[in-house]
């Protein structure tokens, strides 16, 4: 496969994403993610479709092809491994990463990406919880999906956050709130359906907005 533009790599990357999402993915969808006009995202899918890298018929879903999953998955693991570098080792905060890996992502050689993940002893998830890709691009199970798909009564534990938005990180690392922390959904309240959620310290409430960016697993009480 001859090197891919960065135009493409994102375009790639935002559908494994969003098919990770278990969204399915159009080109409604896709501009939105890409902030982009649905017309001019027409096009490129139909050069993606041309590569080989998607599978694509106008106004039917987009599905990424075998070569197109591979391209997406290498990005993926610059990615998050750059997150997790800048945060450990540099010493960035959670939610100043995600913009300066989007541009780093592009130009690392996969020799530095190699030291890069050496140097963290193999990681298994970013920063923000996402699973990161191993050097032969298998990714880590995960069992998660969204709190606002839970129900009150339950013991649950964050496992990874969306983290396009440095605000929401932000207030999320007010809150307490970061991968691995566990909790008790106590309640869903009416009319505007805020998550009231029970700590170690205290209780927090979220929107039905905030609880569809964050995914969490649910622990089997003993």
């Amino acid at each position: 496969m001859s090197e891919l533009t960065i135009s493409t790599q994102n375009y790639l990357k935002s559908i494994f994403l969003l098919e990770e999402l278990g969204e399915k993915v159009s080109t409604t969808s896709l501009a939105g993610m890409l902030k982009v006009a649905p017309a001019s995202v027409t096009g490129m899918l139909k050069k993606l479709n041309r590569d080989d890298l998607i599978e694509y018929q106008p106004y039917q879903l987009i599905h990424l092809s075998e070569s197109g999953r591979v391209a997406a998955l290498q990005v993926i693991r610059r990615h998050r491994l750059l997150e997790l570098f800048l945060t450990e080792t540099v010493g960035m905060s959670w939610h100043e990463v995600h913009e300066e890996a989007e541009r780093l992502e592009h130009v690392i050689s996969a020799s530095f990406l190699d030291h890069i993940d050496r140097l963290l002893n193999f990681p298994r998830a970013d920063p923000h919880g996402s699973p990161i890709p191993d050097r032969t691009l298998i990714l880590p199970e995960r069992h998660c999906q969204p709190l606002s798909k839970h129900q009150p009564g339950e013991v649950l534990q964050l496992t990874e956050v969306m983290d396009e938005d440095a605000g929401f990180l932000v207030y999320l690392a007010q809150l307490g709130l970061r991968p691995g922390q566990k909790f008790n959904l106590v309640e869903i309240e009416p009319y505007e359906g805020s998550f009231i959620l029970q700590t170690d310290t205290g209780q927090i409430r979220l929107s039905q907005k905030a609880a569809s960016l964050i995914f969490v697993e649910r622990i089997q009480e003993n």
